[in-house]
């Protein structure tokens, strides 16, 4: 096998574990809040909250309780919800876990 060849390997390889770890860690989270009903998280020095309501679901900063933010489900919430403009979704390696 050639040398390009084989570092294409390894950059596939490498971005194969990166999306299994990514899900992997968007699973656990998904299964914690089916669980709980609420997640508590810190992220960029800001603490968050994930509720389920009712009819929705919620999302609020710790120091901008004000701005609440709904959804239809946990899974549009880790799509659509950004902070600096990254989704949810593409922090999950970023977010520390409160209890």
């Amino acid at each position: 096998i050639s040398l390009v060849a084989f570092l294409l390997f390894e950059k596939n390889m490498i971005q194969f574990i990166c999306r299994l770890v990514v899900s992997m860690l968007y699973e656990s989270l998904l299964n914690n809040f089916n669980e709980k009903r609420i997640l508590k998280f810190r992220l960029y020095n800001l603490e968050y909250t994930i509720k389920q309501n009712d009819d929705c679901v919620e999302i609020k900063a710790a120091y901008y309780e004000k701005r609440l933010h709904q959804f239809k489900s946990f899974e549009e919430l880790m799509i659509n919800y950004t902070v600096y403009n990254e989704p949810l979704f593409n922090q999950l390696e970023r977010m520390i876990m409160i209890d």
